[in-house]
């Protein structure tokens, strides 16, 4: 299976293999993370030309479709990434030109225009998959990479970078951050007025399952020895305790702030931070001493703590940006407003964080700095107008095709038998899930020395059990959700 090296030796070798990295191009991140929502896309179209896609070899069909070219891409494909963009949205456009086609050849009419007309006064409320699909996506992603990494077919440039740079892992915290807040209980305006301490009460109530796995990953970490990225997070912290303290904290500030001031906040803080890091930031990545060493708590666990900030930040935007989402809407028209509002705000943030990479300070995940913070809300509105782009075809072209205009189930059956759907539905749990079967697998063989062939069959093998079991939770509505 490998070369024999001792546990302590392979553990370091692994370490290394981690580390001193500094990703790709911003670019070719952002069509990583498009390429989920391509293969969304052809998922949705296809299910139009399929008489009952809730059959179980349909949804397992659907699956791979979803699963198989982000798969690919970041493995044995990882050179031609931007081609499988490019066919999954041909694809894509080839379904809309024959659905279309056929319409008006049926109809014998050529009024394009009145056709337009037809989508944009077509009714589509305030519930949209869209989002939905957002968060599983990142999901999706998040879950192939953490084992993909493990393995020298995942390439380097794809992993967290150690100080300066952007990897396509590096988005994984930042989304999570921001999508969490769009759906936040502030965002939908769900909240009721209440004192700063009864609203720190309830925030670590709902924030504790986090807690508590942060709590026993440090446990299972120290105790088997498992290799870790200590410079990513600090001795102690990790992901899941920085989603815990970010909400915590951002529920006791919109308990003395107005959430209408969710934006400023954010931008304040934002700024305020990429401030105090022209003096924090030798300190954040060398420590007290100048030497990396970690004495005390503060300073054993200093990017963890100090990058809450900046992740605070990106919820506040988040936050706003979902107030936005949840205004009462009625009609494709005023989606299409939104789709406008979202494409203007990605590409007036792309320009900012140009300027501000430029001037001020690189992008750094590890600092979560002003420059992260813009390429994470800027990478948001992105995902957010592709994807609600894709959410108004499907609605559209559904209103011409048979399959969709006769069956009133069409919409729920659409959403029942999609995976990304049953991700969202037990986020947390697949979450978890991922993360165990990551380690259950890096204890088991040496990952660095699998062959791509067999690193891929083991990926795939991963991925369909956690695909299988939450799409089984999904399809028999079993919520994992108790607190």
């Amino acid at each position: 299976m490998g070369v024999p090296v001792s546990n302590v030796s392979y553990k370091q070798i692994h370490e290394e293999f981690m580390t001193g990295l500094n990703g790709t191009s911003l670019v070719e991140v952002s069509v990583l993370t498009l390429i989920p929502v391509g293969s969304t896309l052809v998922r949705d179209l296809f299910c139009l030309f399929v008489s009952d896609f809730t059959q179980p070899w349909l949804i397992m069909l659907n699956m791979f479709i979803i699963i198989a070219p982000l798969l690919l891409s970041i493995t044995i494909l990882n050179f031609t990434d931007f081609t499988i963009l490019v066919s999954l949205f041909t694809i894509a456009t080839g379904m809309f030109a024959l659905i279309v086609t056929r319409h008006i050849q049926s109809k014998n009419t050529h009024r394009y225009w009145s056709l337009v007309k037809q989508f944009l006064n077509l009714e589509m409320g305030n519930r949209r998959p869209f989002l939905s699909y957002l968060r599983g996506q990142t999901l999706l992603g998040t879950a192939l990479t953490i084992l993909a990494v493990d393995f020298t077919v995942f390439p380097r440039r794809f992993a967290k970078t150690e100080i300066y740079g952007t990897g396509l892992m590096d988005t994984g915290v930042g989304l999570f951050v921001v999508l969490n807040a769009v759906v936040s209980p502030e965002a939908r305006g769900k909240t009721s007025c209440k004192s700063p301490v009864l609203a720190m009460v309830q925030a670590v109530k709902s924030s504790m399952p986090l807690v508590v796995i942060g709590a026993l990953r440090l446990l299972a970490v120290k105790k088997t020895d498992y290799q870790e990225h200590v410079s990513e997070y600090g001795v102690h912290w990790n992901f899941f305790l920085t989603l815990a303290a970010v909400k915590v904290i951002s529920t006791v500030i919109l308990s003395v702030f107005p959430v209408q001031l969710s934006g400023i906040l954010s931008i304040m803080i934002a700024a305020g931070y990429q401030y105090s890091l022209t003096s924090l930031t030798t300190y954040i990545l060398h420590g007290a001493d100048g030497r990396g060493t970690r004495v005390g708590l503060l300073d054993a666990n200093r990017e963890g703590l100090f990058s809450c900030i900046g992740y605070l930040a990106i919820y506040f935007a988040g936050v706003e940006i979902g107030r936005y989402i949840f205004r009462k809407r009625h009609s494709v028209r005023e989606w299409v407003l939104v789709l406008s509002v979202f494409i203007t705000m990605s590409l007036l943030l792309w320009m900012a964080l140009g300027i501000v990479s430029y001037a001020v300070q690189p992008i750094s995940r590890r600092l979560a700095n002003a420059p992260y913070f813009l390429w994470m809300i800027a990478l948001s509105f992105q995902l957010l107008a592709v994807n609600l782009a894709g959410d108004i075809t499907v609605t559209c072209i559904q209103s011409l095709h048979p399959r969709g205009c006769e069956n009133k189930k069409f919409a729920d059956d659409l959403s029942s038998t999609c995976l990304l759907s049953a991700m969202n539905y037990n986020g947390l749990l697949y979450f978890l899930a991922a993360n165990l079967l990551t380690g259950l697998v890096n204890m088991s063989i040496q990952t660095l020395y699998i062959p791509p062939s067999l690193a891929v069959t083991i990926i795939s093998a991963y991925i369909s059990i956690l695909s299988g079991l939450i799409m089984l939770l999904y399809r028999r509505k079993i919520s994992t959700r108790f607190w």
